[in-house]
């Protein structure tokens, strides 16, 4: 007996700590970098000469700085950031393209979202002004900014602090909250669903690979297309607003939005496949661990509903 109780001491001695991250860190991290973004956005004005330097550092200082700051301060954690695994080049460049596929998709999303705001009473001014993508910057600047930037930093973060802090409580309900935290970071009521499904796909798509460089490359290429559409796109924020609210464009904007969904998932399954390769016996179970939770499917169906019931009240005001 003596001899036994010796073993299990040893065993548990021996048996390897579960080193993730503080939950509580990762949140007062998130917590902290909300408050001081929103009093940045809200009381601080800087010069246009200053304002790229000043986005840069809100992205350096917000997000990157406290993901290296608590690995310092916890080297033991270091292993889940999944920084030490790279996908093959071709399921990289399978994710850039679902990203670009995906850009229709949450267009469409985000026309859809649009009118039920404006249908409860949201005032198209207010919208314009969240939605407006005017920046002043060149091109090559702005993609450093607001493609680079965030998708490193931002992912460092988000998917190599938060996830992994989180993942104690289950893959699943990690990727649901760092999805949350990551559309509420973006205080954009107009792009709410758009990033909430997108912070929810990157954070599987970490998880699947176990590597923070295929959600890096989804990330950059999704800000990259989004910045190259407003620079050869040219439009009024307030003519384009009508026009997805519109009676005329209801059954296209449908379609479009029905038709690039199908696409994207095509792609997105196409990325998990192939994001889950060379990882043995773990591939199987990282691909179930990333896999929606049932709870946040009959909220997204719910929603999804609820769109287009928007959508079937205008068809039906045409005929």
């Amino acid at each position: 007996m003596l001899g036994n109780n010796r073993a299990d001491d040893t065993a548990r001695m021996d048996a390897p700590r579960d080193n993730r991250p503080s939950a509580r860190a990762a949140v007062a991290l998130f917590a902290v970098a909300a408050a001081l973004l929103f009093c940045a956005r809200q009381f601080v004005v800087v010069r246009d000469d200053w304002l790229t330097l000043w986005q840069l550092a809100q992205e350096i200082v917000l997000f990157g700085l406290p993901w290296a700051a608590y690995y310092q301060l916890k080297p033991d954690a270091k292993p889940f950031t999944r920084m030490a695994r790279v996908p093959r080049i071709g399921t990289c460049v399978a994710a850039a393209l679902a990203a670009l596929i995906g850009l229709e998709y949450f267009s469409g999303l985000d026309a859809l979202w649009v009118t039920l705001l404006t249908r409860l009473g949201l005032n198209l001014d207010t919208l314009s002004q969240w939605l407006a993508a005017d920046t002043g910057m060149d091109m090559p600047t702005a993609l450093l900014i607001m493609a680079a930037a965030p998708a490193l930093f931002e992912e460092l973060s988000f998917r190599g602090l938060t996830l992994p802090a989180l993942e104690r409580y289950g893959a699943g309900r990690a990727a649901v909250i760092s999805g949350l935290l990551f559309a509420l970071t973006h205080m954009s009521l107009p792009g709410l669903p758009t990033h909430l499904l997108l912070g929810v796909a990157l954070a599987m798509l970490a998880i699947a690979s176990d590597s923070l460089v295929l959600p890096m490359v989804y990330h950059f290429a999704h800000n990259a297309g989004a910045v190259a559409v407003s620079y050869f796109v040219q439009y009024d924020t307030d003519v384009a607003l009508r026009e997805m609210i519109s009676r005329e464009t209801t059954l296209t904007v449908f379609i479009q939005t029905a038709v690039s969904f199908a696409l994207w998932g095509l792609m997105m399954r196409m990325v998990f496949t192939g994001a889950s390769r060379g990882r043995g016996e773990q591939a199987a179970e990282a691909v179930k661990a990333a896999r929606f939770p049932r709870g946040l499917m009959i909220v997204i169906i719910l929603l999804v509903l609820l769109l287009l019931s928007v959508y079937a009240l205008q068809l039906i005001a045409l005929m």
